[in-house]
């Protein structure tokens, strides 16, 4: 659809996935709107059959949308999709459950979610003007009194493979939840009421940017402090800083259980041997420098903010991504990498 409308730019809205999902559901030419229910997926997902009757059953029960959780498939093939693989799992099972809660505002995940036919009309559909468009869509939902239910079923989805793409994915994430931040849709009947959700989110979706900040500053003074304690020449760092390298440790401590626990749970292996070389490339050690990593699209994207910077949404690509088949079509079956 993106490729589709990408040459009509003349009296167009700008380049993106929000301005690809308007157009599949406002076009004329388009029948979605004729349906009941309206799903979401990107090119290259492949979904668990059960997601459509659970999502179903979900909508008949009296929720407004229904997410399914993300999973990467081709974990197996360099160090940084390892760690790419990782982190939806985190998200899908330590954060993003917590905004099931009605008090708490949500986002949708982009792909795997379902709502019925006149829920966009009604809300305002997907905003084209953000890089982010789950986010606004999920907070015009929220603030429209709408509700979110999450099932426990997941969609293989692909990681980006390069790092220069990391970089351009992660800085546009960074850069969208950061702007979300000042949302009029977080805006409440009372000042009060407006911090709060401002809050709620930064508590359960900003504050992950913030550890990559932390992590800078921690990491390295911990190790420092490691080192001095060893040839006994350890200086106090001071409260500020002891305080932040704790902060830091007690977080990579839980971090690293759940992630090892959860990962175990979401991922099957073909052997051992691969089960071995995942988990040597995604460990309590591992996964604390690629936090630290996230510290430059994090910065980039802050710069991006405070600058009002005009940046457009850019497709990040991902080998295979449109490697699918269409019903009927005479193609061998998808040989899925190993880690699915």
């Amino acid at each position: 659809v993106i490729k589709k409308w990408k040459n009509n730019t003349a009296h167009d809205l700008p380049f993106g996935k929000g301005r690809a999902l308007l157009y599949a559901y406002y076009s004329e030419l388009s029948e979605v709107r004729k349906a009941e229910v309206i799903s979401v997926f990107d090119a290259e997902d492949i979904v668990d059959p059960s997601l459509f009757k659970y999502a179903i059953a979900g909508l008949e029960d009296g929720y407004d949308i229904i997410q399914g959780k993300i999973k990467y498939r081709n974990g197996s093939k360099s160090l940084l999709t390892a760690l790419e693989a990782s982190e939806p799992v985190i998200w899908s099972n330590l954060i993003y459950p917590h905004t099931s809660n009605p008090d708490v505002p949500f986002q949708v995940l982009g792909p795997a979610y379902f709502f019925k036919s006149n829920l966009p009309a009604e809300i305002g559909g997907w905003s084209p003007f953000t890089t982010s468009e789950d986010v606004d869509f999920g907070f015009k939902a929220w603030s429209s009194g709408k509700r979110l239910a999450l099932l426990d079923i997941y969609t293989s989805e692909l990681g980006v493979e390069s790092i220069a793409s990391w970089f351009k994915q992660r800085r546009r994430w960074a850069r969208g939840h950061q702007k979300a931040m000042f949302s009029e849709y977080l805006s409440g009947d009372t000042k009060i009421q407006t911090v709060k959700n401002r809050w709620n989110f930064w508590t359960y979706s900003l504050n992950s940017q913030l550890m990559s900040i932390t992590s800078i500053i921690g990491v390295p003074s911990g190790i420092y402090q490691l080192l001095q304690s060893i040839t006994e020449n350890a200086q106090s760092l001071g409260f500020i800083m002891i305080t932040i390298t704790i902060f830091n440790l007690l977080h990579w401590l839980y971090g690293s259980i759940y992630l090892i626990n959860s990962t175990k749970k979401v991922y099957s292996f073909n052997s051992k041997r691969e089960e071995l070389l995942f988990y040597a490339r995604v460990n309590p050690i591992t996964t604390l420098f690629y936090s630290m990593l996230w510290f430059i699209p994090v910065v980039l994207a802050i710069s991006d903010t405070i600058g009002r910077k005009h940046i457009e949404w850019e497709h990040t690509p991902r080998e295979g991504e449109l490697d699918f088949q269409l019903p009927g079509q005479e193609q061998s079956s998808q040989k899925l990498d190993p880690g699915t």
